[in-house]
C-alpha cells in the first residue's frame, strides 16, 4: 500500500446548529475575544446570540467587520488595532477570505511586524509559528480554509500577488462547520464558491501527490457536489440537503488540497487574483472546464505515461454518466464535456467582466504554474485557457 502522512487538522464539528457551540468557547476564553466577520453574518440574526452572551461575561468581545480578500494592509491594520487589547481568542465567521483574515491576524498579533515579511516567495523572515487560539466558522462552501494551515494574502495590481502565510501551527484549533450558515447564499456566490471547492477536489484527486488517503475522501465528496450544484443554484435554491453536501465537499477539499496539492486551474487563478480584482471562486469557476479539457486531451495523447490519471478521470465520468460499462476514454471525454456544460448552467460572470482583456492573457499565464497537475501546460496553452472565458 502507498505510504502517506496525515497532517494536523482542527477539532471539527459538522452539522446544522453547531455554530451555537461558539458560545461555550467565548464564555470560557481566558481574555478578550476578537470576532472577525462580515456584514452578511451580522445582518443574518445569528449574531444576536453572541451579543447576548457578551453582555453576561466579564471579558470583552470585539467585532471587526471586513469584506473582500485579505491584503497586507488589511492584516497589518487589524493587528495594530487589537495587538494591545489582551486578545485571548480570535474567531472568524465568514467566507474563505474572512477566515484567512482571522487566521493571519491570530498569527500576526504575536509578532510585532508586518505580515509581508512572512509571505512565501515575498517575505524575508520565517514566522515562529506562534498564534492566538483561533476558531473558524465558514459561511460559504468554497475554500476549505477552516482546515488548512495557510492564509492567502493579496496585493492587487501590475506587480500584485497572492501568497501564503503558512505554518503547521496555523491550522485552526476548532472548525465549526454549520451548513445552515450558508442558507440563503445568493446563487452567484454559491456557484463560484462551490466551483472552487469542486476544483480543489478534482485537482487534488488527480494530483501527482495524491494518495490512497486523499483519494478515499475526495471521491465520495466530489460526485454529489458535481451532481447537485446546478440544482442548488437554480430550482432547488432552498434545499438544505444540497447545502449540506456542498459544505461537506468544501471541508473535505481543504483536507485534500493540504495533503495532495492542486493543479493548473489554481495555478492560474492565484496569479490572476493578484493582478486583477477578481474573486478567487469566480476565477476558478471560469478556468476549471478548459483546464479539465486540456488534461483529458493530454492524457489521451500520452496514455502510456498517464494510466493512473486516465483511470481516475474515467471513474468520475462513469459515476456522472451512471454507466459502469463505459471505457476510460469515453468516460473521460464525458467528464470533460460535463464540466463545460456545468459552467454554462451556473450564474458565473466571465473573466472580461473583471477588466481582463485578450491582451492580458500572456501576462497572467507567464505568472502562472502547473502546481501538481499530472500534465503540464505551457504559457501559450494557459493563455488560450484564459482567452476562452473573456
Amino acid at each position: 500500500m502507498q505510504s502517506f502522512t496525515l497532517q494536523s487538522v482542527p477539532l471539527v464539528k459538522f452539522g446544522r446548529g453547531v455554530y451555537k457551540n461558539i458560545l461555550e468557547f467565548i464564555t470560557n476564553a481566558s481574555g478578550n475575544v476578537l470576532i472577525i466577520t462580515c456584514n452578511s453574518f451580522m445582518k443574518s440574526g445569528k449574531a444576536d446570540i453572541i451579543h447576548k452572551v457578551a453582555e453576561r461575561i466579564v471579558h470583552k468581545v470585539f467585532f471587526k467587520i471586513t469584506g473582500g480578500e485579505p491584503t497586507v494592509e488589511l492584516i497589518d491594520s487589524i493587528v495594530n488595532e487589537y495587538r494591545n487589547l489582551s486578545i485571548a481568542l480570535v474567531i472568524a465567521i465568514g467566507g474563505g477570505a474572512v477566515i484567512d483574515t482571522g487566521k493571519a491576524v491570530s498569527a500576526m498579533i504575536t509578532v510585532n511586524d508586518s505580515v509581508i515579511h512572512y509571505l512565501e516567495n515575498v517575505g524575508d523572515k520565517n514566522h515562529p509559528g506562534t498564534k492566538i487560539p483561533f476558531i473558524a466558522l465558514p459561511t460559504t462552501s468554497g475554500t476549505g480554509s477552516e482546515v488548512t494551515k495557510n492564509a492567502v494574502i493579496a496585493r492587487t495590481g501590475i506587480e500584485g500577488f497572492k501568497k501564503s502565510l503558512r505554518h503547521d501551527r496555523f491550522v485552526p484549533d476548532v472548525a465549526l462547520i454549520d451548513p445552515s450558515l450558508t442558507d440563503g447564499l445568493p446563487p452567484e456566490i454559491t456557484a463560484s464558491c462551490g466551483m472552487d471547492a469542486i476544483a480543489q477536489l478534482i485537482e487534488s484527486y488527480i494530483s501527482t501527490k495524491s494518495t490512497i488517503f486523499t483519494d478515499s475522501i475526495a471521491l465520495p465528496a466530489l460526485i454529489p457536489a458535481l451532481q447537485g450544484i446546478t440544482q442548488l443554484c437554480n430550482s432547488r435554491f432552498d434545499d438544505e440537503e444540497l447545502r449540506d453536501t456542498l459544505s461537506y465537499a468544501s471541508y473535505i477539499s481543504g483536507i485534500t488540497l493540504a495533503h495532495a496539492g492542486l493543479g493548473i486551474c489554481h495555478g492560474i487563478a492565484g496569479p490572476m487574483g493578484g493582478l486583477f480584482p477578481i474573486p478567487h471562486g469566480v476565477a476558478c469557476a471560469n478556468l476549471l472546464p478548459s483546464t479539465i479539457s486540456f488534461t483529458v486531451e493530454s492524457i489521451l495523447k500520452n496514455r502510456e505515461n498517464n494510466v493512473t490519471t486516465l483511470k481516475k478521470i474515467g471513474i468520475l465520468g462513469r459515476a456522472l454518466k451512471e454507466n459502469e460499462n463505459e471505457t476510460d476514454e469515453n468516460a473521460s471525454r464525458y467528464f470533460a464535456d460535463f464540466c463545460e456544460k456545468l459552467l454554462e448552467n451556473l450564474p458565473v460572470r466571465s473573466l472580461g467582466k473583471y477588466g481582463i482583456t485578450s491582451s492580458d492573457t500572456v501576462l497572467i499565464a507567464t505568472a502562472s504554474d502547473n502546481k501538481n497537475s499530472p500534465v503540464k501546460a505551457d504559457t501559450s496553452m494557459m493563455s488560450e485557457m484564459i482567452l476562452r472565458r473573456i
